[in-house]
């Protein structure tokens, strides 16, 4: 009984904190340039673009480590060490820029992101294969959709150019990866 009430508190406090997992500091962020030091105009919607960027590749890295150990096609443990390798470079980038704006992110697995684990790395084979890259081209269509829209929408021009310049790379992984499900 204990141990059941101890999963159970700790399936609501990661619950509760997948709720908040990127917060914003209240303080201004400040930039340098070539005129020296100003404060840079991050948005709650700025925040939330790093923030979500960060997280997803987070996931993509999880999921890809799965990948790694679970495959039954070589093509689909390529893909997934690309996926673990990119996305772990890749997420230097917004952790570098939230370092920058006083911005802290925690990486916490929501339960979409825990249920969507949990139910690919329970197939074997063909079926893990597809149901991997299956969900590698939805996440990877959806960051593209996102990185447009920071792209484009960011207040912050230090957001607006991180977005604009990862966005080939979310492209062309969204390629290897259909490449990959339409030759299983």
């Amino acid at each position: 009984m204990r141990i059941a009430n101890r999963v159970f508190k700790f399936l609501v406090i990661i619950i509760f904190l997948s709720f908040f997992s990127c917060i914003e500091n209240k303080e201004p962020a400040y930039a340098e340039t070539k005129e020296g030091m100003h404060e840079v105009n991050i948005t709650t919607l700025d925040s939330q673009y790093i923030c979500d960027a960060f997280n997803g590749g987070k996931f993509e890295i999880q999921l890809s480590e799965h990948a790694k150990n679970m495959f039954s096609s070589q093509k689909v443990r390529d893909l997934a060490e690309k996926m673990v390798i990119a996305h772990s470079d890749l997420n230097k980038e917004p952790k570098a820029l939230a370092d920058e704006r006083e911005l802290i992110l925690l990486s916490i697995p929501t339960k979409e992101e825990n249920d969507a684990i949990l139910k690919i790395t329970s197939k074997s084979g063909s079926e893990f294969d597809k149901m991997y890259t299956d969900k590698i081209i939805a996440d990877h269509e959806a960051a593209v959709s996102l990185f447009e829209k920071a792209a484009e929408n960011a207040n912050d021009t230090g957001v607006k150019k991180l977005f604009a310049a990862a966005l080939p790379g979310i492209k062309h992984h969204l390629q290897m990866a259909k490449a990959v499900r339409d030759s299983l």
